[in-house]
């Protein structure tokens, strides 16, 4: 299959979801979800139990700021260990912590008044 082939099945790829979106905004009804949403909840809670709440739980905690740091710090000391580098972890590492005092900078920069909508 050459370059070109494979382009343009992706364009038609993304093309076909794209319209198959749209068909579903076009039709979406406000009723038709929340009946689903109430379905959901209901065999949801059929299935509550304290060992699996916990386990979801951590999971979604482990998204968070702090442990994304730790999970992070973790594994970039493992991959040091194996491939005896340093350069990217600490580049990576500048870039991570950094980054949130580039954005507040950034910030402050372009800062504006927000629109009123009334």
């Amino acid at each position: 299959m050459s370059e070109k082939t494979s382009v343009i099945r992706t364009v038609m790829l993304i093309a076909v979801l794209f319209g198959v979106f749209i068909l579903f905004a076009t039709f979406y009804k406000q009723t038709t979800v929340n009946g689903l949403d109430v379905y959901a909840m209901q065999n949801v809670s059929v299935i509550h139990h304290p060992t699996l709440s916990e386990f979801f739980t951590s999971i979604t905690n482990a998204a968070s700021r702090p442990y994304q740091y730790a999970i992070y710090i973790f594994f970039t000391v493992i991959w040091l260990f194996v491939e005896r580098k340093w350069i990217e972890p600490l580049v990576l590492g500048i870039c991570l912590f950094g980054i949130r005092f580039e954005n507040q900078w950034f910030k402050s920069l372009f800062e504006r008044d927000r629109p009123m909508f009334d």
